[in-house]
């Protein structure tokens, strides 16, 4: 786990600071490699282990982004939010919540 961790970070940094490339496309390139080369040699319980690390890391990413995301439409909405959009919030969320359902009953 802390290989992968280690590579993500300095592949990051390398390319933004040493390189002046972009370091988004060298930590997932970092991480094909680090998989193509790794991924046979790791055995079953640390495979596990950091396929559990790596989902916690996504979750906990994803709820930060999907936060902060929020917080900027709703500063930027502010005071131009209608009775009428609370009404297509709400039949939005019945919509989804529909085609939710089907698909896990067709699932």
């Amino acid at each position: 786990i802390s290989l992968s961790v280690c590579v993500a970070w300095l592949a990051f940094f390398a390319a933004e600071i040493d390189l002046h490339a972009n370091g988004l496309l060298a930590v997932i390139a970092g991480g094909v490699l680090l998989g193509f080369m790794s991924w046979t040699s790791i055995t079953g319980q640390a495979k596990d282990a950091m396929e559990h690390f790596w989902h916690t890391l996504e979750f906990f990413a994803n709820t930060i982004i999907f936060t902060l995301a929020g917080i900027i439409v709703v500063e930027a909405a502010q005071g131009n939010i209608v009775g009428r959009d609370w009404g297509y919030l709400f039949m939005m969320y019945c919509l989804v919540m529909i085609v939710r359902g089907i698909v896990i009953a067709c699932s």
